[in-house]
């Protein structure tokens, strides 16, 4: 079997499917609006280039991304180093999406995959496509235990382990949103860190996407669980510091039942 990412190469890789919820109905309506059609181009181009690598060390990634209608396959070879690039970039599309009104929903594995230029195939794939349609119920990217126990095992287990929630309800995800944490927890810290402000307002941004589509699901139950589960996500992240800082996400069903926060968010 060959090796080392080379494109004839059918391999074990860290794959990952990821379906960006309502990307269809927006494809339906770029015909006429050549702004969202730009926007969606440059987030869908933007996940191609890896990180830099002074981020997430050197080592050999055969970092690969392919777009694929309203979903992503992504993938590295298996190595420390490709796991840790492959989690930025997918935390990296989940919140660029975000920013525009879209959830994701994907899954991570590990199998053996074929991915070039022009294409991807293999059980890897087919497991993630699987995983993501039929066990991720919401809008959250389930790692799978065998990555988990490579991540958590390895020389990186600490930075990992700020990486991934173990759900309620069984497989464990990707924390997508720990640079918003991460953000809070600094601002928390030193109220006039100027770097803060630039990503508050993206995260201020957020919020109102995220309660706009909340808004928007009430009167479709299925839809509706789906908002109110990232919508709790989003409001355990900003839980411990919350209050006047930001951003709680208020509703039925929501685990944060407060007034409203205090308006402060800084402005451009």
């Amino acid at each position: 079997m060959a090796t080392g990412g080379t494109n004839m190469a059918y391999e074990e890789r860290y794959c990952a499917f990821v379906d960006i919820l309502g990307f269809s109905q927006l494809i339906a309506g770029l015909r006429n609006n050549s702004a969202e059609f730009e926007t969606i181009r440059g987030v869908l181009n933007k996940i191609r280039t890896p990180h830099d690598p002074d981020v997430f060390g050197t080592g050999g990634t055969d970092f690969k991304a392919q777009s694929i209608s309203d979903a992503v396959a992504f993938s590295t070879l298996p190595t420390i180093e490709g796991l840790s690039i492959l989690v930025g970039k997918l935390r990296e599309l989940s919140v660029a999406l975000l920013y525009q009104g879209f959830f994701t929903r994907g899954a991570v594995c590990k199998g053996l995959l074929h991915h070039d230029d022009q294409m991807v195939f293999g059980e890897a794939l087919i497991a993630a496509y699987t995983l993501e349609s039929t066990v991720v119920k919401y809008p959250r990217i389930m790692i799978t235990k065998d990555v988990v126990d490579d991540a958590l095992h390895s020389d990186k287990a600490k930075e990992f382990s700020e990486f991934i929630i173990p759900a309620e309800d069984g497989p464990s995800y990707l924390h997508v949103l720990w640079q918003l944490g991460m953000i809070l927890g600094i601002y928390k810290e030193n109220p006039v860190h100027r770097g803060s402000e630039h990503f508050l307002n993206y995260y201020s941004a957020i919020q109102t996407m995220i309660e706009k589509r909340f808004a928007e699901s009430v009167d479709t139950p299925k839809h509706f669980e789906k908002v109110k589960w990232f919508a709790n996500y989003w409001n355990e992240t900003v839980d411990p510091i919350g209050g006047r800082i930001v951003m709680h996400i208020n509703g039925p069903g929501l685990s944060w039942r407060g007034p409203p926060p205090v308006d402060n968010r800084i402005l451009s």
